[in-house]
Formats: structure tokens, C-alpha cells, sequence
């Protein structure tokens, strides 16, 4: 499992706009400085962030040792400050704790060096005229939207009303003069001096200049890390950023802010009242001094991100882990010229790899094209989130003894993600009604290639969804219920025929996500995800042997005879309906040589005589053209063979080999 939380490890080739960061900030030489790290949801902002600290302060240290300076006499040039606005949303005034923030971590730097304490507090001593300013703040805000104003500035608009209504009286002049009181007591105390104005102009002026003369006392560059500022309800987001304007073009300050600019930018016009587009842009562009968006992953940078997860939690040593990371970000930057980070590179690596973390790089190298589909667009959260729930299900499934395929486990799982409701209702009553839990509905809307090569497989399509050798099913045959094949020089490609509903952009590119489903028993996906819909079948009214019995029939109907005692002791009604389910699955079938289900309907119809009649009606009614040499010795050894092997040796339609197969048969 993978927690979700920012690092200092790079997994996504990031060092290098760290460090393109760093240089920003090393440049600018104390100079005022402002950068945006912009991006969506999960993209990585923080990481970035964080690996930007992690290669400012190694740098400064590399320098410092460059210059002879001891570790014991090294003394940062950068101080940090880490503020994450959501944390204090609905808890505090993020404007107020920003400064706070940054005050009490310079006297604590201050003391530490014995370097500008006296500066320091003087400056915290200012910080806490904010705590008034925030308070008025909150009333006028308050009041503009009607609603009661809080604190000790709501105490006198509470009293004022009551002046409006009732007239004076002695209690009302006592409790006015209280209130009034503790306003002026409060505002003296906050601002560390009787004497100082109680002037918000005045205040910021001082404010401003205490704080750089702090940071010249300490001969230091503030660097303050903001986070998760688009997580944050618009008026939080607008109050960190008027803190932040406060300490813009001061000297010796660096701001990076991580938020999606979009975000950023919907606050602003929220807190505007929907201004024109041209106020947004200036406001965020007078903040915002350099711009760098995140970089976008691409598959080479997916499929690395995947791998490096995996080797994460492997048992390799932590050396071991880092040859590995450092050798996939270097290829990954030389990935722009035909550079692959694939499985074949990582097992080139002077590493020996476990035979579970290579079966997980294989998994990884299935799950790219899913996870750099649109609807995940290849976000490291996502795809964490993604990794840890099949992990999950995974280990149900295996501890359960079902077989599952992780690719068709993320599929199905995109699906309950982003699906409308009525689409996956869909898919899981297809699933649960089908007695192989084959969804065969999906194959006409399934993109597929016809096999050129017929039916043999001898030659297939190999496609960007299919693994090499794989063979493209017909799908225009099956899908029309033809009893022949279309001619590949007729159709190369069949056209998706949706049904109402499925026609949507999102299940269509769902749809053409590998691997296809139609084929593909998809009970087991069905049951491991059952905490988003249960699994429903119609067998409610069979025993519980039975169904146990019908469920090792379906999984592996070639192996029926090992079952003969079992089925030996069920009720003719469970026999009849396990017939039945057996019978639907052999429905599908259009070439009748020996298939599997075969085996199974003649042991579970063996001296059962309405269902041996069953068997013989539904074989004899089979097309004589679908017929192959290969069902004859089935046929043979029933009791009911002799009169559908009679009727087949009459038939014109019936190949020579098969009545040579009967022949053979008769002679035995």
C-alpha cells in the first residue's frame, strides 16, 4: 500500500524543476520573488514543493562545505516556513496564522543564531495587531451578509440594536461603556503599546518594516512553502493570499505557492463578485511573478512512476532501490530521444529482481495504457488510489481462491468510478444474469480488428491493445449471429454499434480501453468489488451443494467426471437446473467439435432420461455444417448417441471426416 503524501524521493522526474526552483530562488539574491507551482488535483504539487526545500537546503550546505565552513559553524542562509491554508480553515483566520507562522519561526531562528531576537520580537509583537484587524474583518463581513456579527465588535452592534428599539436605560449605558471597554482594552494590549495609532495604514507600514529589518538582522532569505491553497473555500484562499501581499517586494523573501491556478483564480472571482476575466488575470499576475506548471506525465513517465511504487515496496535493500530509481530518471530524461523505461530495462539493471516484484513490473506494463487513459491522464494520486484498492481486492480475491486478472480488475474499477449509475447497473446485471458471467453484450460496441487469418489463430492482429499472438475475435459473426464468416478482404474493422446510453465519450473511450471484456468471465472482477454492488444471481432456489457444483461446472466443465459422486446424490431439480445453466453456455457455440461443456451436460444428463433427451434434441439440432469429427466419440458413448450419429450419417450437409469418425466408431 502507498500512502498519499507529498515526499523528497523523486518518483516522477522532477529534480529537474526542482532544481530550475532553486535557481530562481539562488538568482534572485534576496530579492523579492514570487513563483507559482500550478497544477490539477494530485499532480504532484506537493512533492514538488517539498523536493525543492529538500535540494535548496542541500545546495546550501554543498556550498558552505565548498567554502570550508564546519558543519558545527554552518549557518543556513534560508529560513523556511511551511504554511498549509486548509489546515486552519474554519479553525482561525489564515491571514492572521500565516503571520503568526512566520514571526514565531523567525524568533526561534533568531535565538538559535543569538542573531536579531530583539528584531524578531518586535516583529511577532506587530503580528498580533492582526488578530483585531481580523476580528473587525469579520464582523463588516458579517454584517454585509446579514448575518450577526461575532466577537467584542458584535457585542456593540448587539447593544446598538437594542438602543433603536427599546430606548436608554441604565443597564444599557453600563453594558455599552463594558463592551466599548473591552475593544479599546484588547486593541491597546495587541498592539504592545498604548501610545502606538490604532491605524491599519500605519500599522502595515510598521509591520513591513519591522519584518525586513528582521531578516537584514539575521542575514537570512525567508522562504515560505505554501500548500494546498486550491483545497481551500474561496475566502480562505483570498485571505493567504492578502497575507502574502503584505510581504511581496519586501527584500529577503521568496513565496512558493502550490494551487491549481484555475482554482486560484475561481476564488478571486468569487471574492470579486464575478469581475471580467481581465481583473482575475491581473490580480493572480501581480502575485504570481514566475509561473511553472507541473509537468504532464506521459506513458514513459507513467509506467516509470508504476514501476519505481512497486520497487518501493519490495524487500530489495534501500540501496538497491535507489540504483533503480536513479537509473529510470535518467533514462526518462533521455526519454525525449527514444529512450524506453520499460521492463527490459529494468531487468538489464545491476539489480537481482524478486520473481513477486518482477510479476508486479508485468502488471505495471499492462495497466499504462488504463492509466494514462482520459479519465485518470496519468495523476500520480489517482493513480496510487487506483494501485491500492486492486491490491486490495487482489488479496480478497486470493484469499478466497479467486482468479482474477489485475488489468480486467482497473478496468472495472475505472468503471465504478466515473460510469453514470445506469451504466454499471448494466454491466453488473449482464454479469450476474449470464450463467459464465460474460458481459457479451459489450462485443458489438467493442473496437476490434477481424482475424485475417480465419479461425485457426495461426496468424493474429497484434494491436496496441492486445499482447503479441493474440487473436482478434470475430466479432461481425458473432455479433449478427452469422453461421459464417466475413471474408477478411471484405472488412478489415468492425464499426461500433452502441447501444442508447453507451454512446457517451467516456464509455466510449472505455470501451476501447484494452483489454475487452465480452469474452471474459467477469464474476470474480464482480465479487471482489462487491462493496459497490453486491453480486446477484437468480440461483437462490438450488442447494448449496448444488451451487457449488454448477460453479466448479462453469469454472472448469472439462473436468465434470471428478464431480460424478457429487452430482450423483442432487435432486432432479438441481440437476434440472444446473442443465439448464450449462445449456445456455453451449448455446454459444458455433463449432461443434468436443468443447469442454460438452463433457459437462453428458455427466450431469447421465441416467437422467428427460435430460439424456434434452441433450440428444439439442446436439442433433445442431447446424450439420458446425459439426466436427472431434464430438463423435463424445456422442458415442452416450445412450443416446446411436440415433443423432444415425441422423448425421443421412445428412448432406454433414463432412466427410465426421462420418468417417462414425464409421470408425461403429467398427469399434
Amino acid at each position: 500500500m502507498w500512502v498519499d503524501a507529498e515526499t523528497k524521493v523523486d518518483y516522477l522526474n522532477f529534480g529537474s524543476v526542482a532544481d530550475s526552483v532553486v535557481e530562481l530562488i539562488e538568482q534572485a539574491g534576496g530579492k523579492p520573488l514570487s513563483i507559482g507551482v500550478s497544477g490539477a488535483w494530485g499532480v504532484g504539487k506537493s512533492s514538488l514543493v517539498t523536493q525543492t526545500r529538500d535540494a535548496l537546503e542541500r545546495r546550501d550546505r554543498d556550498d558552505a562545505s565548498a567554502n570550508g565552513v564546519s558543519d558545527d559553524d554552518f549557518k543556513p542562509k534560508y529560513v523556511f516556513v511551511e504554511f498549509n491554508a486548509w489546515l486552519y480553515q474554519g479553525y482561525d483566520d489564515a491571514r492572521a496564522a500565516l503571520l503568526d507562522a512566520i514571526a514565531s519561526e523567525l524568533v526561534c531562528v533568531a535565538d538559535e543564531r543569538q542573531t536579531g531576537g530583539d528584531k524578531a520580537r518586535e516583529f511577532l509583537a506587530r503580528v498580533d495587531w492582526f488578530r483585531v484587524a481580523s476580528l473587525t474583518a469579520g464582523s463588516a463581513a458579517a454584517l454585509a451578509f446579514g448575518l450577526p456579527p461575532v466577537g467584542l465588535l458584535g457585542q456593540v452592534f448587539t447593544l446598538a440594536k437594542r438602543l433603536g428599539k427599546g430606548g436608554v436605560d441604565g443597564d444599557l449605558i453600563e453594558d455599552g461603556e463594558n463592551a466599548v471597554g473591552q475593544v479599546v482594552d484588547q486593541a491597546k494590549g495587541v498592539i504592545k503599546g498604548e501610545d502606538d495609532p490604532l491605524n491599519p495604514r500605519q500599522q502595515i507600514a510598521a509591520l513591513r518594516t519591522s519584518f525586513e529589518e528582521t531578516l537584514a538582522a539575521m542575514g537570512v532569505t525567508l522562504v515560505v512553502l505554501i500548500d494546498d491553497l486550491d483545497r481551500c473555500l474561496p475566502e480562505t484562499a483570498v485571505s493567504t493570499l492578502e497575507a502574502i501581499r503584505l510581504f511581496l517586494f519586501l527584500e529577503g523573501t521568496a513565496f512558493v505557492i502550490a494551487a491549481d491556478d484555475k482554482m486560484i483564480k475561481h476564488a478571486v472571482r468569487k471574492h470579486f463578485d464575478n469581475p471580467d476575466d481581465d481583473l482575475v488575470t491581473n490580480y493572480f499576475d501581480k502575485l504570481i511573478q514566475i509561473p511553472i506548471r507541473v509537468p504532464t506525465l506521459g506513458t514513459q513517465e507513467v509506467r516509470a512512476y508504476m514501476f519505481l511504487l512497486y520497487v518501493e515496496g519490495s524487500s530489495l535493500t534501500a540501496p538497491q532501490k535507489e540504483t533503480i530509481r536513479a537509473a529510470i530518471c535518467k533514462q526518462l530524461r533521455e526519454s525525449w530521444k527514444g529512450s524506453r523505461v520499460d521492463r527490459q530495462f529494468v531487468s538489464g539493471l545491476d539489480v537481482e529482481l524478486q520473481p513477486e516484484l518482477v510479476a508486479q513490473l508485468d502488471t505495471a506494463e499492462r495497466l499504462t495504457r488504463l492509466m494514462t487513459s482520459s479519465s485518470i491522464a496519468g495523476n500520480p494520486r489517482l493513480i496510487k488510489r487506483f494501485l491500492n484498492t486492486i491490491s486490495v481486492r487482489m488479496g480478497v480475491a486470493t484469499r478466497q481462491g479467486i482468479t482474477v486478472d489485475e488489468h480486467v480488475l482497473a478496468k472495472l474499477l475505472l468503471f465504478e468510478r466515473l460510469a453514470p449509475e445506469k451504466l454499471y447497473d448494466e454491466l453488473a446485471a449482464a454479469i450476474n444474469n449470464s450463467p459464465d458471467g460474460r458481459p457479451t453484450f459489450l462485443a458489438a460496441m467493442e473496437p476490434r480488428q477481424d482475424n485475417p487469418q480465419g479461425d485457426d489463430g495461426s496468424a493474429a492482429t497484434a494491436g496496441p491493445d492486445k499482447p503479441d499472438g493474440a487473436k482478434a475475435p470475430d466479432v461481425a459473426a458473432r455479433s449478427k449471429g452469422s453461421k459464417s464468416k466475413t471474408p477478411p478482404a471484405e472488412v478489415a474493422s468492425v464499426e461500433p454499434q452502441y447501444l442508447p446510453g453507451w454512446d457517451e465519450e467516456f464509455a466510449k473511450d472505455w470501451l476501447a480501453l484494452a483489454p475487452p471484456l465480452s469474452d471474459i468471465d467477469m464474476r470474480g472482477a464482480m465479487y471482489v468489488s462487491r462493496e459497490h454492488l453486491p453480486v446477484i444471481t437468480d440461483d437462490a432456489s438450488i442447494s448449496a451443494e448444488a451451487a457449488e457444483i454448477l460453479e466448479a461446472l462453469l469454472g472448469q466443465p472439462g473436468q465434470a467426471a471428478s464431480l460424478r459422486e457429487q452430482i450423483s446424490r442432487l435432486s432432479a431439480v438441481d440437476k434440472q437446473r444446473i442443465f439448464d445453466k450449462l445449456l445456455e453456455v453451449a448455446r454459444r457455440i458455433e463449432e461443434w467439435g468436443a468443447p469442454p461443456v460438452l463433457v459437462a451436460l453428458i455427466e450431469i444428463s447421465t441416467d437422467t432420461s428427460n435430460l439424456e433427451s434434452q441433450l440428444a434434441a439439442f446436439i442433433g439440432g445442431r447446424p450439420h455444417g458446425h459439426i466436427k469429427a472431434a464430438i463423435v466419440p463424445r456422442v458415442a458413448a452416450t445412450r443416446w448417441g446411436a440415433d443423432v450419429m444415425a441422423a448425421w450419417v443421412e445428412s448432406s450437409e454433414i463432412a466427410g471426416p465426421v462420418k468417417a469418425a462414425i464409421a470408425s466408431e461403429k467398427g469399434k
